[in-house]
């Protein structure tokens, strides 16, 4: 559902439009990003007729969970490799 694709718009102080996002995943990155550099982000909207709304403690929630779920990529490095063909002699 995060990454499906729809027009999101993130929302700050008086209604202002910070930016937009092409799926709520990168409307909460985004959102995150205007946060940090200063600006008040009151929530991420769905732009349609479904009134999807996400309020910051929603965001809050939803980046631990997408932290909890994703894995950083493995670098190849000699170690790694070692490890490969350990496990390939087994």
């Amino acid at each position: 559902m995060l990454t499906e694709t729809a027009n999101w718009v993130i929302y700050g102080a008086r209604g202002k439009v910070l930016g937009f996002a092409a799926s709520p995943r990168r409307a909460l990155d985004r959102a995150l990003e205007y946060a940090r550099s200063g600006a008040v982000v009151l929530a991420v909207a769905q732009l349609a007729s479904d009134n999807v709304v996400v309020f910051p403690a929603q965001m809050d929630r939803l980046r631990k969970v997408i932290a909890g779920r994703e894995v950083p990529p493995i670098r190849h490095t000699d170690t790694f490799a070692d490890t490969i063909d350990d496990l390939r002699d087994a």
